[in-house]
């Protein structure tokens, strides 16, 4: 038996596009940081073969990128609070990925190509940028990933049920990243990731099962 290898994955980008060019922003705008997120997880009992994550083994990577020239929304670079400043004095592409890299490689072994992207969005919006921009790390993820809001959207029938369930995940990650030190910072690409990934271990093994048992 295979075990699904999960990342928390997730991007700072210089503009999203409107909701109507959301498949080409990735070729209008440029990933200007990345960030991922591991965990260990092992079956829940001997005698049970789910997964259980384990938060003590998170490790994370994150890494602004450079560029001498970008195209911007003001509306996004409000949101992640970067300045030209900081975009120039990043790493170029070839290097981030080169240390992505060697975290994957770290992580789950050498030139491991199965991994599945987790986040919110991750593969519609996410992981296009990291195809464009990221082309090493590009190649170690499947084309199947996690997308949060999917498996939300799946199990709900209201917009409200949607909101307070993400706010679940997302908030009772924030807790338990709190409690491992991690103190709250959304739009840092290495902290959502981890957000991200822990937020999945709780819609699996917690909310999910408490809202519908």
């Amino acid at each position: 038996m295979t075990l699904i290898r999960y990342v928390g994955l997730d991007g700072e980008m210089t503009g999203s596009g409107s909701r109507d060019r959301k498949r080409i922003a990735f070729k209008e705008y440029q990933l200007i940081q990345i960030g991922l997120a591991t965990m260990d997880a092992e079956p829940l009992t001997k005698y049970h073969s789910g997964l259980v994550f384990k938060p003590e083994t998170l490790r994370t990577f994150t890494s602004d990128i450079g560029y001498d020239e970008w195209n911007s929304q003001p509306q996004a670079m409000e949101v992640n609070k970067f300045t030209s400043e900081r975009i120039k004095a990043g790493p170029p592409q070839e290097t981030v990925d080169r240390d992505a890299s060697i975290f994957l490689d770290e992580r789950f072994g050498e030139g491991v190509r199965d991994l599945h992207a987790v986040g919110w969005n991750v593969g519609s919006f996410d992981m296009p940028f990291v195809r464009e921009y990221l082309p090493w790390i590009a190649d170690r993820f499947s084309y199947r990933s996690v997308d949060l809001n999917s498996i939300l959207f799946s199990v709900v029938d209201t917009d409200d049920q949607y909101k307070e369930l993400k706010r679940k995940a997302k908030s009772g990650a924030e807790i338990i990243l709190r409690q491992m030190g991690i103190q709250k910072n959304f739009h840092d690409a290495g902290y959502d990731a981890a957000n991200a990934l822990i937020a999945f271990k709780l819609l699996r093994e917690e909310i999910l099962l408490e809202e519908f048992a």
